[in-house]
Order: C-alpha cells, then sequence, then structure tokens
C-alpha cells in the first residue's frame, strides 16, 4: 500500500489531516483516480481538466493546503 505510505509521511509532517482513516482515503483515492479517467474517455474533460480535477480533489480530501487552486487559475 505505498499510497498509504504517501499518507503516513504527510500526517507525519503536518502536510495531511490525519482525522479521517488511512484505509478510506486509500480507496477514496483510488476512486477519484478512476473517475477523472472516466469523465476524460467520455469527452466531459480534458486530460488537463481531469488532472487538475483529481490533483485538486486528493489534496482537499487528504485536508492539503490550497496552494494548487491559486497557481491553476492565475494560468
Amino acid at each position: 500500500m505505498s499510497g498509504g505510505r504517501v499518507i503516513e509521511r504527510g500526517r507525519q509532517t503536518g502536510e495531511f489531516d490525519d482525522r479521517l482513516p488511512l484505509g478510506w482515503l486509500v480507496t477514496a483515492i483510488v476512486k477519484l483516480a478512476h473517475s477523472a479517467s472516466e469523465e476524460q474517455q467520455a469527452g466531459r474533460m480534458s486530460s488537463q481538466e481531469a488532472e487538475h480535477a483529481l490533483r485538486t480533489s486528493v489534496l482537499r480530501l487528504l485536508g492539503a493546503a490550497r496552494e494548487e487552486d491559486d497557481a491553476y487559475r492565475s494560468r
């Protein structure tokens, strides 16, 4: 569960919130990735839009800072 290790490391450094169970987060992130892929394949999102939506959603789910949102908006 390498994704779990990344999340744990982020929790230890204070980058990620630790209020939700690790297993739940890993499962939710995998499902989000599948959803982003499905949206792209269906033509409802471009590759860039799907990637941004996935990245933003994962960071929010993990309770990370929102600097990513500001960087995307300034493009």
